[in-house]
């Protein structure tokens, strides 16, 4: 949450990602979040402050660890919690921005059945999220085993 630490950050991440330091500024005084890309792979990592809203604060609770990493010590999001914070960017975001839309679906698409299916249920009913959850299952072609 301290934009004077964003400069150390940036230059903790070295050349192997690329990020704006701008956007990584306004994500730490909104509490928002803000998007690392690793290269050359260009894989996008969304920064989120863990602070930011209840689903945010059980989902730093659930992280699991990365194996392999080479990045050292390094946490991911469980697929539910990217899942359900995929849908809320997706309903919250002004244009309806179809990354987090694909996103939801992509993840939908790959996890499915291996989501846990009570805790997705539960998050989504507390959130508002279940109408939505169901038209990225269909777009996904993913059964309904979670809602």
């Amino acid at each position: 949450h301290d934009e004077a630490k964003v400069p150390e950050l940036v230059k903790h991440l070295g050349e192997s990602f690329w990020t704006s330091p701008a956007a990584l500024r306004a994500a730490a005084a909104e509490r928002g979040s803000a998007e690392i890309y690793r290269l050359p792979f260009l894989m996008r990592v969304v920064l989120r402050d863990a602070r930011a809203s209840p689903l945010a604060e059980s989902a730093l609770a659930r992280r699991v660890r990365a194996e392999g990493s080479s990045c050292g010590r390094t946490w991911l999001a469980t697929a539910e919690d990217s899942l359900l914070e995929a849908l809320v960017a997706w309903r919250e975001a002004e244009d309806g921005e179809e990354v987090h839309w694909r996103d939801a679906a992509m993840l939908l698409a790959v996890q499915g059945a291996g989501l846990e299916a009570e805790y997705v249920q539960a998050w989504a009913q507390r959130l508002e999220l279940c109408d939505i959850l169901r038209e990225a299952q269909a777009q996904a072609g993913v059964g309904c085993a979670l809602t």
